[in-house]
């Protein structure tokens, strides 16, 4: 018995190397990378062997929003006007993911608020979601156990109301633009959403 497989390989067979990359990269307006990264992007090579990873700097990001215009400078249409613009703080996209964060797991308990020094919105809505379990749980004492009955799902009811509250807080300070949520809850200091 004789084996009728071929003795060379298909023409096609091992594939050509990628063709080596001779022109530089530039900035590209339209590449989000380099964009979300501050500028920098590898550029890895592809081919059949390991090759080296390459780092490329660009020299300056356009400032831009998310839709590509430049960002504004003087005070936003609709909003108290000021004399000088508010300086743009390096750690406003922190404090806005941790504050969105906070506001989607922790917002029932006003956590978020606390966490902006928003202290009086916090201790109101901390106050009304213990304030609620302690007030079902004395009453339904007081009772013998048959207010909690209706109690303990009222006060169930309170909590999850408080937690879509802080649910919808979290997500729209995540929404925010960097500016925005500056603007509106660290200087201007809005309480609600």
């Amino acid at each position: 018995m004789t084996c009728a497989c071929p003795k060379t390989p298909p023409a096609r067979w091992p594939p050509p190397p990628a063709a080596a990359r001779t022109d530089s990269p530039r900035f590209d307006a339209d590449d989000w990378v380099a964009r979300a990264t501050g500028g920098q992007v590898r550029d890895p090579r592809v081919g059949g062997a390991p090759t080296r990873t390459t780092t490329t700097t660009y020299a300056a990001a356009p400032q831009t929003d998310a839709w590509g215009e430049p960002l504004r400078s003087g005070p936003v249409p609709g909003s108290p006007a000021s004399p000088v613009a508010l300086p743009l703080r390096e750690d406003i996209g922190q404090k806005k993911l941790v504050a969105g964060l906070l506001g989607i797991f922790l917002g029932s308990l006003g956590v978020h608020k606390f966490y902006l020094g928003q202290n009086t919105a916090g201790l109101l809505m901390l106050a009304v979601n213990l304030g609620v379990w302690a007030l079902a749980i004395v009453l339904s004492l007081l009772t013998l156990g048959f207010g909690a009955v209706v109690l303990f799902p009222l006060a169930g009811f309170v909590s999850s109301v408080l937690g879509v509250v802080g649910l919808i807080e979290g997500i729209i300070y995540l929404t925010k633009s960097d500016a925005d949520f500056q603007r509106d809850y660290l200087y201007g200091k809005k309480a609600w959403f």
